[in-house]
C-alpha cells in the first residue's frame, strides 16, 4: 500500500523520517537532502540528531561537510582530523576534503599534502587528479601539474580545458621539453 511513497530516494527519506523521526538513518538521510538543496541549518540539526541516536563516523563526516559548507572551517577541520585518527583504511574522501579545507585556509603546503594522499589512493579519479594538478600549479610545480593534465587528456582527448591548462603551464616552465607531449 505504501510502495508509491518510496519510489524516489528523496521522497523515500522524507517519508522514512515522517514514519520514524527517531531513527538515526532516517535523520541522516533527510539531512543529505537538505545539504543537497543548501539548507545547511536543517541538515546540521538532523545530522546532530542522528549522532545523538547512534554515533557513526559516517555521520561525523557528514557533520564536518555541513560545517565546511557553513564556513565553520576550524570546527570542520577538527572533525575531519578526528575521523582520520580513528578510522583505519582508505580515507581518500577525507583527504580530498582536507585538501579543499586547507586550500581555503591558504595553507597550500597542507592542501597539496592531502591532495597527494587522495591521489595516491585513487590515481584514476578525475577529481583527485585535477585537484592535485591545481595544487601543483599553485605551488609553482608547473611540470608536475602539466604532466597530470597530460594524463587526464589521455582519457578525455577533446577536453579543451585540459589543453588550455597544458598550454598555460607550458609558458610557465623553463623545462618545456620535459612536459610529455
Amino acid at each position: 500500500m505504501q510502495a508509491d511513497k518510496y519510489k524516489n530516494s528523496d521522497v523515500f527519506w522524507v517519508n522514512a523520517y515522517v514514519d520514524a523521526p527517531e531513527y538515526h538513518a532516517a535523520c541522516a538521510g533527510l539531512a543529505k537532502i537538505y545539504m543537497k538543496i543548501g539548507q545547511t541549518d536543517k541538515a546540521e540539526n538532523l545530522i546532530r540528531k542522528a549522532l545523538n541516536y547512534k554515533f557513526s563516523y559516517r555521520y561525523l563526516i557528514a557533520l564536518a561537510d555541513i560545517l565546511f559548507m557553513e564556513n565553520d572551517i576550524d570546527e570542520a577541520e577538527k572533525l575531519y582530523l578526528q575521523v582520520l585518527d580513528n578510522i583505519k583504511g582508505s580515507n581518500e574522501i577525507i583527504y580530498r576534503a582536507l585538501s579543499e579545507l586547507y586550500y581555503r585556509k591558504k595553507d597550500f603546503s597542507k592542501a597539496t599534502e592531502y591532495a597527494q594522499k587522495a591521489y595516491d589512493l585513487l590515481p584514476y579519479n578525475i577529481d583527485y587528479s585535477e585537484n592535485l594538478a591545481k595544487m601543483y600549479e599553485i605551488n609553482g610545480e608547473y611540470l608536475k601539474a602539466a604532466n597530470l593534465y597530460m594524463g587526464l587528456l589521455e582519457f578525455d582527448k577533446d577536453n579543451g580545458e585540459y589543453k588550455r591548462k597544458i598550454n598555460f603551464l607550458h609558458t610557465k616552465t623553463d623545462n618545456k621539453e620535459n612536459i610529455n607531449e
